[in-house]
């Protein structure tokens, strides 16, 4: 089944066979910023959960809701009321139920995914503002101008599917908006707010500095299929942060993949699980001091990339339909951003930020 699961961030491409993509991937953003998106789309990764599936059964025609369930291998969905009342989680339980009493007045065009992002027991007030919150992030929503917000179901809808059965379905090239929506029902569809307006496209001379950084990035990939071994230690070591200047490159990474391998070869209880770990460690070493010169490049392409990235999300802020904020009631960026580039799915999230969101709650 084809399906919108794992996203890798766009840095993360890099290590694939994609690698060659993310300057046209970067390129197509800008196009997407500046008002052209017949080949780039560009969609907000709103902080929902859990993630609801709607539409009607290929089979036999019948109305469902689905979390994620609906992939697996004996796929899961609700076709009626009763059905939902048997989900053990409390707060998933309830969820299901409002999103079910809103969906199930739509009329749908194939079938839809999207995340919820509130119901009536998730709204509260700041003052004046009307706010949601989520797993990680609280929204304003007080610009949706909702009539009764205490009786709606908010939900971002970002994919769609089609195939002949549940078991085949396979992502569409346009998302089905339910029919009705915003008219006979509760249902409030965040996705159908513009993202960005025209005056928020970069400054000549802006677009100018981007185009160069991404031809800076584009002559630093390196063009070599990464080791698999050794994609897990270039993530981590690579996300840092740091820059390291040529000559330090390669003890640095020595160091840190050595670190590594002792933590993982004390682990080990017996004498055939440290053999397997001691030989790793010298197959992905090897490979590594071969293609220093190549992965200090990548190493450069890769900081420029994920600067450039936190340049392209600001610009993207700027225009969104919801403010956010942290825990704390701090305003912060929007969790990210899902880019569709021809076949190819990606996305911008600024990692750090999100990890200090993550531990404050």
């Amino acid at each position: 089944m084809d399906k919108v699961d794992h996203i890798q961030h766009i840095e993360d491409l890099l290590f694939t066979s994609q690698a060659d993509l993310v300057p046209q991937i970067l390129r197509g953003i800008l196009k997407n910023i500046a008002g052209n998106r017949t080949i780039t789309h560009v969609s907000i990764k709103y902080d929902g959960s859990p993630s609801i599936l709607a539409g009607n059964d290929p089979k036999d025609g019948q109305f469902f809701i689905a979390t994620k369930s609906i992939f697996n291998k004996l796929p899961v969905v609700y076709k009626n009321f009763y059905e939902l009342t048997q989900i053990k989680n409390d707060g998933l339980r309830k969820a299901m139920m409002y999103a079910w009493d809103e969906l199930s007045k739509e009329r749908f065009e194939g079938i839809v995914q999207g995340d919820l992002l509130w119901t009536p027991d998730d709204l509260y007030h700041v003052g004046n503002t009307l706010r949601c919150r989520t797993n990680t992030l609280s929204y304003d929503l007080t610009d949706l101008h909702m009539l009764e917000p205490d009786k709606t179901v908010g939900i971002a809808w970002h994919t769609g599917y089609v195939g002949d059965s549940l078991k085949t379905l396979r992502v569409a090239d346009r998302v089905f908006i339910p029919l009705s929506l915003m008219k006979v029902s509760n249902l409030v569809n965040v996705s159908t707010y513009a993202l960005v307006k025209d005056h928020f496209k970069p400054k000549p001379e802006t677009e100018l500095e981007y185009n160069q950084r991404i031809d800076f990035i584009e002559m630093n990939i390196a063009n070599m299929p990464i080791m698999e071994e050794a994609v897990p230690h270039l993530k981590k070591f690579f996300a840092g942060g740091h820059e390291y200047v040529n000559s330090a490159f390669r003890p640095l990474l020595e160091k840190y993949v050595a670190a590594y391998y002792k933590d993982e070869f004390d682990a080990r209880k017996s004498m055939n699980g440290k053999q397997r770990v001691k030989d790793e460690h010298y197959r992905v070493w090897d490979w590594m001091n071969k293609n220093i010169r190549l992965l200090w490049a990548l190493h450069v392409a890769y900081n420029e990339l994920v600067e450039l990235k936190h340049d392209l999300i600001t610009t993207y802020d700027s225009s969104a339909p919801l403010k956010a904020y942290l825990p704390n009631g701090y305003y912060t960026g929007q969790e990210g951003y899902v880019v569709k580039y021809r076949d190819v799915i990606t996305k911008l999230v600024n990692r750090e930020i999100f990890t200090i969101a993550n531990r404050l709650n």
